[in-house]
């Protein structure tokens, strides 16, 4: 009987650790394997999902963001149920097709979510709807400056999104856990393989500043125009608009010059806005004085060459100052002769003309300035009114009038931080300069050029003649600042082919009354 017994127990205990051994087995592979799990369908059984956005976000001042603003929604519908009904729905959600490594399923992208559409899908089409982000909006603001990704790679090919891919990009491989026959694993979803973590870049922007620039820009710039807003205490740049804009998610349906960033990267005779620089050296150079009178009759024959001024039957006898809020052609030509080519280039210079301002950015022009060969004789004439091979970029003038806003430093115009501009507060001119010019610059507004800027403003227009697609033409500038007296903002608008400087006076005007009224209720 014993022997019986013992048996009995021997084979009971030899159960029970089959027992014990199976349920350890059991609990490792249900709970403490469950990463290792994950990892095993991942690495064997995944399917690549690309045209989803994983790149680091891009910043404004505020820390609010100009991409990834708005959900998207990745809609995988199974081959074998997808037919032309499931494809009407996916036209009412808006949807677009995305590339699926897969073969189960067809994958679609949209920001249009639709509660009955979706639930149609999922139960009678073997659909999955995961949520994700999209990079870009329409209208995109600040489209030029943010830039646009290649869609093969999501590498940036443009703007910030090229000048800092190697932070904004990440490194890795967004997945769909599938089992051996490509279907969905339920529980694992989406995974990301990730290499390197996206970072995040923080710029000067304001985002409420830029959206309203751009839309009233767009309301005047019927044939392309730029604006360029900036900080005069800090130096960043609080708005860089560019118009017509485009679609980052769609550059294959860009026309014509949208593409092409007005604000920074084209370059265009700056006309009399140019005449901030000479007269910043005739001052300088004691050659001018507000008060001192010239003599206008319409015209200047500079070595054979006939140069008309803006009223054709001429000023008369009219002041320094004077000739400068009416933008008269004669006092400037005259003044450039006594300066000689040399003095107002190095003046120009100094200025930051014909150099890049931000630094950051591939596409961002140096403008042009002329060669020494270029000034003499007739050349003197040209270069004293802004015309002939003279050259410069919407935030080149916004600089020109940031160094009279500063009393004479330099602004320091930047665009994203921690990349503050090293040249900031550097001597240009003396401040005694600088306050003369401001008051001239007042006297633009009160009586001159610039009436419909707004008060308590200081700035310059311009007129520019040129040549596009072998038409001549002539574009509009306005650049300044304001409060006149203790500036807060410095202003450029650039307006093409718009017959001349009222429209950008206009976009300037509306600019002001805007940001008088944002500062008052941020204060209040």
């Amino acid at each position: 009987m014993w022997e019986k017994t013992g048996s009995i127990k021997v084979i009971f205990a030899f159960f029970m650790l089959c027992f014990l051994a199976l349920s350890l087995r059991l609990f490792f592979i249900q709970i403490a394997g469950v990463e290792d799990a994950r990892t095993v369908y991942s690495s064997q059984y995944s399917s690549e999902l690309r045209g989803i956005s994983s790149r680091g976000d891009i910043l404004d001042r505020n820390g609010e963001p100009l991409v990834n603003r708005e959900d998207a929604y990745i809609i995988l519908i199974d081959k074998t149920k997808f037919n032309d009904r499931a494809e009407n729905f996916m036209k009412l959600l808006d949807a677009e097709r995305i590339s699926a490594d897969n073969r189960r399923y067809i994958g679609f992208k949209t920001e249009n979510y639709q509660d009955k559409i979706i639930d149609h899908i999922k139960s009678e089409y073997g659909g999955y709807v995961f949520t994700s982000t999209e990079r870009y909006t329409f209208p995109q603001p600040a489209a030029h400056i943010i830039g646009y990704c290649n869609r093969s790679d999501n590498r940036g090919t443009f703007g910030l999104e090229r000048a800092f891919d190697s932070l904004l990009a990440s490194e890795g491989e967004l997945n769909l856990a599938v089992d051996g026959a490509g279907r969905i694993l339920p529980g694992y979803g989406l995974t990301y393989d990730e290499h390197k973590s996206p970072e995040d870049v923080k710029t000067t922007l304001d985002y409420d500043i830029q959206v309203m620039a751009e839309e009233i820009l767009a309301g005047y710039a019927e044939k392309g125009g730029a604006v360029i807003i900036a900080d005069a205490d800090t130096g960043g740049i609080l708005c860089s608009a560019s118009f017509p804009s485009y679609d980052p998610d769609n550059i294959e349906e860009a026309r014509g010059s949208s593409l092409i960033n007005r604000a920074i990267q084209a370059s265009y005779p700056p006309g009399s806005v140019f005449k901030i620089i000479v007269a910043a050296a005739a001052v300088e150079a004691d050659i001018a004085e507000p008060d001192d009178i010239f003599h206008c009759n319409g015209s200047e024959d500079v070595f054979g060459v006939k140069i008309r001024c803006s009223k054709n039957e001429g000023h008369g006898d009219i002041t320094f100052e004077e000739g400068f809020a009416k933008s008269c052609n004669c006092v400037f030509i005259q003044l450039g002769r006594k300066l000689g080519g040399e003095r107002i280039l190095e003046m120009a210079e100094r200025f930051g003309l014909g150099e890049e301002i931000l630094g950051i950015l591939e596409e961002e022009s140096p403008g042009i300035l002329p060669n020494r060969s270029q000034i003499s004789g007739a050349g003197i004439g040209n270069l004293s009114i802004g015309q002939g091979e003279t050259e410069i970029t919407c935030i080149q003038a916004a600089q020109t009038a940031g160094v009279i806003a500063c009393r004479g430093r330099n602004p320091g115009l930047y665009l994203t931080e921690g990349d503050e501009n090293p040249e900031k507060g550097e001597k240009i001119l003396s401040v005694r300069t600088a306050l003369t010019l401001r008051k001239m610059l007042c006297k633009v507004v009160d009586e001159g050029t610039g009436i419909r800027a707004g008060a308590d403003s200081a700035g310059k227009s311009g007129s520019a003649q040129s040549y596009l697609n072998g038409s001549k033409v002539v574009h509009g500038w306005y650049t300044g600042f304001f409060p006149a007296e203790n500036p807060e903002y410095i202003v450029a608008v650039f307006t093409e082919s718009s017959g001349g400087a009222s429209d950008s006076v206009k976009v300037f005007g509306e600019i002001h009354e805007k940001l008088t009224e944002y500062n008052y209720n941020k204060e209040n």
